[in-house]
């Protein structure tokens, strides 16, 4: 496994570099194919249109950091090993006259064949904020088994009286957990960009209603030894939430994302259908105004809202740029 896990090393420091140079002839090498490989091709449109994204942006990236973990290996058939694989990507740019930082945990699920005397990457497919996840079929990882220690005992106290809104709380909420998550809460393995938002508003005050129905006010209840957690479908599915904070929360859409402050939220319909599929929170202004925002489902620090180099991006998405109020009356 030493010369395998040696390719994979080695992928990856050419992958970063290549964020840089564009040089598909290195990244092919290390990855043991042509450059003219499926593979290699799709990395060459995922890098240049962050590229683009950037220009419009008049922005230029200057370097790159990446860690990397591999967290699942398991043989295949043949001499074929699949791995699953985190990549912790930093950006580092020029944002007109100053600078910027954006990171993103980027998942990929990697197939590797021995081919004579070298590993060659034959598959690598990443993860995408295209979900499209009905209420009821949450894939969930253990968590969110108690409150205390995590959330402490003011839990209950803004469920009941707290009616303000900290932005400044709901921001460092959302900086300390964008790329991990509070094992106070629930995790969604393959969705979790809205149970992270609500976890934001959450630490920031926001009240809890409703706790009857899941289909009615936004709720989050904690198990114990002899119970799960139980959600309303508002803490965690994007197009509910948004009905909740237009309908009951007396949040407002606003037209131009620079109207926002720290601490809204931007939600998105990649296909322009009508429904809301994916939340994010404002945590940040570049240069120009426009809002940075932390994620999940594809852990994300102070990206810019547009998503533009993201693969569920299409010309049809719409935003929905969306107003917390501080206080609700």
């Amino acid at each position: 496994m030493d010369r395998f896990t040696e390719a994979v090393r080695n992928f990856f420091d050419r992958l970063n570099q290549y964020w840089i140079t564009g040089d598909t002839t290195v990244l092919a090498k290390s990855a043991g194919c042509d450059p003219s490989d499926n593979v290699v091709r799709r990395w060459l449109q995922r890098i240049q249109q962050k590229q683009r994204e950037l220009r419009r942006r008049r922005s230029r990236l200057l370097r790159t950091h990446t860690k990397v973990t591999i967290v699942q290996m398991e043989p295949g058939s043949g001499q074929t090993v699949r791995i699953i694989v985190d990549e912790c990507v930093t950006w580092v740019y020029r944002d007109r006259h100053d600078y910027g930082v954006e990171s993103r945990v980027i998942r990929h699920w990697q197939k590797w064949a021995w081919k004579k005397d070298h590993w060659v990457l034959i598959e690598d497919s990443t993860a995408t904020e295209e979900v499209k996840r009905s209420a009821d079929a949450a894939i969930v990882q253990d968590g969110g088994l108690s409150s205390s220690g995590v959330w402490g005992d003011e839990v209950q106290e803004m469920r009941a009286t707290r009616t303000a809104y900290d932005r400044v709380r709901a921001q460092r909420y959302a900086e300390l957990w964008w790329n991990s998550y509070n094992p106070g809460c629930i995790k969604f393995v393959d969705d979790d960009c809205t149970n992270y938002v609500s976890q934001c508003l959450l630490a920031g005050h926001r009240r809890m209603t409703g706790g009857q129905s899941r289909a009615t006010g936004w709720w989050y209840r904690y198990g114990d030894a002899s119970r799960q957690p139980q959600w309303s479908y508002s803490w965690s599915v994007a197009n509910a939430l948004h009905q909740h904070l237009v309908t009951e929360a007396q949040a407002k859409a606003v037209s131009d994302p620079r109207e926002l402050k720290v601490g809204d939220l931007i939600m998105y319909d990649w296909s322009g259908s009508g429904r809301i599929t994916h939340s994010t929170i404002v945590v940040d202004f570049d240069s120009a105004g426009d809002p940075l925002v932390n994620a999940h489902t594809i852990p994300s620090y102070h990206r810019h809202y547009q998503y533009l180099d993201s693969p569920a991006w299409t010309s049809q998405t719409k935003y929905t740029f969306l107003h917390i109020p501080d206080t609700v009356l």
